[in-house]
């Protein structure tokens, strides 16, 4: 929940860069600084350390982001299929067809992503792509 301060809870210079050391440990003391920063709000537009505040609440959404991983438009969709073939066929012709996990995670190093649901489509749209693949016990094959 927000709440105003009535006095600012730390003296910056803003033209200095910030000790982000020093002001976490602020962060862990109070329930809002640094964490629900909106200037929209009434608490936060009277609030003596609004300015100190937006910049907290804009690194940590930073650190939560990266946390994350990569967002969609930071993905690279363009996968060499015709190559990916080619090492479905390879894994098949040593008699150990490539099982879906495998499969699953050469897209996910492709692609660089950690999107679950994002990857699992992108391989059923590879597999319903081409007629010659399909799954059995777990594993990709190809026809022959």
């Amino acid at each position: 929940m927000r709440e105003a301060h009535k006095n600012k809870i730390i003296e910056l210079d803003l033209l200095v860069p910030v000790d982000l050391s020093k002001v976490k440990e602020l962060m862990k003391e109070d329930k809002c600084f640094g964490k629900e920063w909106n200037p929209q709000t009434n608490e936060c537009s009277v609030c003596a350390s609004s300015e100190i505040c937006g910049i907290l609440t804009g690194v940590n959404l930073k650190e939560e982001q990266k946390k994350l991983g990569t967002f969609l438009d930071e993905v690279n969709l363009k996968i060499d299929w015709g190559k990916l073939t080619n090492v479905v066929k390879k894994y098949q012709g040593h008699n150990t067809p490539m099982t879906v996990s495998e499969l699953y995670g050469y897209v996910k190093r492709k692609t660089k992503s950690k999107d679950k649901k994002l990857l699992i489509a992108l391989i059923k749209k590879y597999i319903a792509s081409d007629a010659n693949l399909y799954t059995k016990d777990k594993k990709i094959r190809y026809r022959l």
